[in-house]
């Protein structure tokens, strides 16, 4: 087996393990995770194997690096007071 990428949708709880996994195997493929990895443990779970991970995510608002998102976000949350 030789892909070149892994892309899994599943939970961190998994995907750490399965990170990990892949290089011990000698998998050398990109390893490409979904939101649901995006958490602190999946980086403890998958160890020094979690270096090059790619995590696809949706940014919130508050941390969008545009002017324009954040004046929106601010605009919108203290219409929401």
């Amino acid at each position: 087996m030789n892909p070149d990428v892994i892309y899994y949708s599943g939970y961190y709880t998994d995907g750490g393990l399965l990170r990990a996994q892949q290089l011990q195997l000698g998998i050398n493929a990109d390893f490409v995770g979904g939101d649901s990895n995006d958490n602190p443990d999946f980086y403890k779970l998958a160890g020094k194997a979690s270096a090059g991970t790619i995590i696809i995510n949706f940014p919130t608002p508050e941390i969008l690096p545009y002017k324009e998102a954040k004046n929106i976000y601010l605009h919108i949350k203290e219409s929401l007071i």
